[in-house]
């Protein structure tokens, strides 16, 4: 199906060009090997050696100037011989700087449009616009973290201080590394298309010495969004919106 799609437009139309000069210069290239071992088999002839030039003279003798006679036919076939080849070596040439010349056109082309598609697969691959910081009020729980989940112990998260800041009320309480806590809170750093970036504040119930420098939430669509933090390479399983 790539490959279709990559011959779309200008790529096909070149690739198509290119083939049929291909053909072309082929075609001439076997006309013109042909009209060579004519030309040989004539002058073998004018040296009395033991050849057939019936084939030749069939060839290139017109039907009506053919009298079987060696001596009447041999020079109309060197004749035409002589005034088939600068024409077909012509073709040879024209067709082959043709077929070079679409050949790296569809190169180009075939190349353009491989990285139009690869790009609008990713474009199609890659999460919906989500305006991350009206989207990450409400409750939410672990997909596949079943003491975590919307059932067990969901967390809601609301914004305020003019959305500066941003707090974490959990149903339960949840270990943090150190204690049990049942909030947390986090200055918005920054708001990016699909992010939010938090840094530590003061937390309620902890003095914040654990948290690290920076956490991103970072959203796949309005409902769901995974946690990394500065750092370290892991990411969070998806944390969706509780819908009950």
């Amino acid at each position: 199906m790539d490959a279709l799609s990559a011959l779309h437009g200008l790529a096909g139309a070149a690739t198509g060009v290119a083939l049929l000069a291909l053909v072309i210069t082929v075609l001439a290239a076997l006309i013109l090997w042909r009209l060579r071992k004519d030309r040989l088999t004539l002058r073998a002839a004018e040296r009395l050696e033991a050849v057939d030039i019936t084939s030749v003279v069939k060839r290139h003798v017109p039907s009506h100037l053919q009298s079987q006679k060696s001596g009447d036919e041999l020079p109309i076939a060197r004749e035409s011989i002589a005034r088939k080849s600068p024409r077909w070596m012509k073709v040879v040439a024209l067709s082959g700087i043709v077929t070079l010349g679409a050949g790296a056109a569809s190169s180009i082309l075939i190349d353009r449009n491989m990285k139009l598609i690869a790009a609008a697969r990713l474009s199609a691959q890659a999460p919906a616009p989500v305006n991350a910081l009206r989207a990450i009020s409400g409750v939410w729980g672990w997909k596949y973290e079943f003491l975590q989940s919307c059932s067990q112990n969901p967390h809601t998260i609301s914004v305020g201080e003019g959305n500066k800041e941003l707090s974490i009320q959990f149903a339960k309480p949840v270990w943090d590394g150190t204690q049990e806590v049942t909030n947390r809170v986090y200055t918005i750093i920054e708001v990016e298309p699909n992010k939010l970036v938090l840094g530590p504040t003061q937390s309620p119930q902890g003095d914040g010495l654990h948290q690290p420098d920076r956490w991103f939430f970072v959203f796949s669509d309005e409902d769901t969004y995974r946690i990394a933090r500065s750092g370290v390479t892991w990411t969070t399983g998806d944390i969706v919106r509780c819908h009950n």
